[in-house]
């Protein structure tokens, strides 16, 4: 028999066959979303009289729920067949490791007998699966409406899993229909995930162990849900196919982003009496990236937020300071979210155009209302202004949206994040962002609260400058900086170091460039250490390089790196070795790599086969390295009345840039277009010398974490 994403089972509904279709048979958002339905209209016409039918008003209102909202949501394909040892492994598996763990506590299962006993089975069974071979899974692959695809018997399996729990459970009888339409009915936590299934697939597997009493916590659940995760996984191992075949990948490591974690995660909680939503944010203030996780109600009427797998649900939301807006999946549409307030025809931007949004960033972050004025015409249909933050590739993504009062003049924003800089922008019919007045910055005051303050004050004048960084140094990296303040480089001809002479000291917090150290040496010696200080032993040097000078004609020496600033290889010096280089590439300080330093050791140490003068010490402190690298291609931008333009494309020759001559005060954006996307937007001051307007923000995370 075929494995398919959809897992059907016989639920009688009497025939209806040959029945007309009555136009007003069923609510109007309800016939117009079965216009859409094609072949599939008929089972769920059926579905909708069997319970319309019914005594149970509720379950008719929830059908009518879904199929109304089935509309907003699709699907990615189907998996047509897979190899059924895959669910005969998990079976297993299950089985095993139920057996092993039923009426112990969690103590227990973390101590020796029984944890031993856990990872003894797991790892013999993991071994065996990572030696069988499976066929690769056939997928079709498609685009589809759920209205299209997803039949009476699936909604209707969906329902009575859903009403079981509302009578069973006394966290879900105590929910109002609404909530229990949204957090637990639905078979979608997230919108237009690929693939879908069952809820009573999902409650027969974990519902004993998660076994929700009403009793149980929510962090006492999520402990529980990461437990069984992390021993199911290593009952399995490596995920064995290249492409999702939905459930089952659950059960294997090396296939799971924080969509994947989240969307799971809710789901089951739903299926095994536990309400959930998916909660997550378009952009971060500093970070490229963006975070879905999971939501769950405490019972007293506010929220926790929960990292499946590698936290637990909590009231605590420091952790969340960095976000930006963070908004709530639903599968019912939204009342208040651009998709609902835009004028017809108006385009709203593509990532806040999903009709199913709520804005819920009040549960989690410092959010303030704002007010700014009409400054310039906007389109008479557009009802709509957004805040926008700056994001690496593509310049800007919209994170919340304000409505436009022309009476007033005014464009009110209700949701804004504060301590943030911010892009006013309009949507222009192309889906692009366009300028809508200058950038500013939400920040603090103690006298008026939250203002919003210009961060670019262009002035008619231009200046040459160099470029060093696209993105400002890393508070925590700076005071690794500092700490290397008292490294010691020391000569020595015994490796006891007993009667070593000091040759050179770092005094000053070095910039994250290759740096030089003169050192003080009179004579050659055979073994040269550099040494942290005893304040902090821990060596935060990402790169180091004796150095010599040519003339002494060594032969275990290699072209050195070259110096900050410089476009040529060193005339003077050359870098002593004690290995050749591929047999002391794995060390952290001669990896090439400036993220990682020998930070588990206090010090580091040259053996030379003879006495050799050790003039230079070349080092790198450990850096996020997001300067310039040389040979690496640049794009400069500036930002200006029809958003980023480009000025020029170039190819670095050094670890610095020619900008050229530059307007002081004006927003720049310098892009890493060979690797790299740790970069922000920068003003030049009439010095040359560039400012990054997120510093403050960067140092504000910096502190709170």
């Amino acid at each position: 028999m075929k494995k398919g994403l959809f897992i059907l089972f016989c639920f009688l509904i009497p025939s209806m066959e040959g029945r007309p279709f009555i136009d007003d048979e069923f609510p109007d958002n309800v016939m117009l979303t079965l216009e859409k339905a094609g072949g599939n209209r008929k089972s769920l016409i059926e579905m909708l009289r069997h319970y319309k039918k019914g005594k149970d008003k509720e379950r008719y209102e929830a059908a009518c729920f879904l199929v109304s909202n089935m509309g907003w949501h699709s699907l990615g394909g189907r998996v047509v067949s897979y190899d059924s040892r895959v669910d005969s492994l998990r079976d297993r598996a299950d089985s095993i490791y139920y057996r092993l763990i039923k009426g112990t506590t969690a103590e227990a299962q973390e101590q020796t007998p029984l944890h031993k006993t856990l990872g003894d089975s797991s790892a013999a069974a993991a071994a065996r699966v990572q030696a069988m071979s499976f066929a690769e899974p056939e997928i079709e692959v498609f685009e589809k409406s759920d209205i299209q695809i997803l039949d009476g018997h699936f909604i209707a399996s969906q329902i009575e899993s859903a009403f079981r729990l509302r009578r069973e459970k006394e966290r879900i009888r105590n929910l109002s229909f609404a909530d229990f339409c949204e957090y637990v009915l639905p078979y979608r936590s997230i919108g237009n995930y690929p693939l879908v299934v069952e809820s009573k697939t999902l409650s027969a597997f974990f519902g004993k162990y998660l076994h929700p009493d009403d009793t149980a916590g929510p962090e006492e659940i999520g402990a529980r849900y990461n437990r069984v995760l992390w021993w199911l996984r290593r009952w399995h191992g490596k995920y064995p196919f290249d492409t999702t075949i939905g459930f089952p990948d659950l059960f294997y490591t090396g296939f799971h982003d924080c969509i994947d974690i989240a969307n799971y995660c809710s789901l089951i909680f739903r299926s095994c009496g536990i309400p959930a939503a998916v909660d997550y944010n378009t952009a971060y203030k500093i970070w490229d990236t963006r975070h879905y996780m999971v939501s769950l109600p405490d019972g007293n009427g506010k929220w926790m937020s929960y990292n499946p797998e590698s936290g637990l649900p909590t009231h605590d939301t420091k952790g969340l300071y960095p976000s930006l807006n963070i908004f709530r999946l639903h599968f019912g549409k939204q009342e208040g979210n651009p998709y609902s307030l835009r004028a017809v025809g108006e385009p709203v931007p593509e990532e806040l155009s999903d009709p199913c949004i709520e804005d819920v960033s009040r549960n989690y972050l410092s959010v303030t209302e704002l007010d700014i004025p009409v400054t310039q015409p906007l389109p008479a249909t557009h009802r709509l202004v957004y805040l926008a933050s700056f994001q690496p590739g593509t310049g800007l993504t919209a994170v919340t949206w304000g409505t436009v009062d022309r009476k007033k003049g005014m464009i009110h924003f209700r949701n804004v994040v504060t301590n943030h800089l911010y892009f006013p922008v309009t949507c222009g019919q192309d889906g692009k962002l366009k300028p809508y007045g200058a950038p500013f910055c939400i920040r603090e005051d103690k006298k008026h609260g939250w203002q919003a303050k210009p961060v670019a004050h262009e002035e008619e004048l231009t200046v040459p400058v160099r470029v060093e960084r696209k993105y400002p140094r890393k508070p925590h990296l700076k005071r690794l900086a500092e700490q290397t303040v008292g490294t010691v480089v020391l000569g020595a001809d015994d490796l006891s170091f007993a009667d070593a002479d000091t040759l050179g000291m770092i005094t000053a917090p070095p910039d994250p460039y290759w740096t030089d150290l003169i050192l003080s040496v009179r004579r050659p010696y055979r073994f040269y250490r550099i040494r942290a200080p005893k304040t902090d032993p821990h060596l935060h040097l990402a790169e180091i390089q004796f150095l010599t000078s040519r003339k002494y004609g060594y032969t275990n020496v290699e072209v050195p790196a070259m110096g900050h600033g410089q476009t040529a290889a060193d005339s003077v010096w050359v870098r002593l070795m004690d290995e050749p280089m591929e047999k002391c590439r794995w060390k952290a300080e001669y990896d090439g790599n400036v993220q990682t330093a020998p930070e588990a050791y206090p010090d580091v140490t040259l053996k030379l086969p003879e006495p050799q003068m050790a003039e230079c010490l070349r080092f790198v402190v450990k850096n996020a390295g997001n300067g310039i690298e040389k040979g690496h291609e640049y794009l400069l931008s500036e930002w200006g009345e029809n958003g980023w333009e480009q000025i020029w494309i170039k190819t670095a020759e050094a670890d610095v840039l020619d900008a050229g001559s530059l307007k002081v005060g004006t927003l720049y954006w310098l892009s890493d277009l060979t690797k790299g996307r740790e970069e922000l937007p920068f003003t030049v001051d009439r010095n040359g010398d560039i400012h990054f307007p997120h510093t403050w923000i960067l140092e504000d995370i910096g502190k709170r974490r």
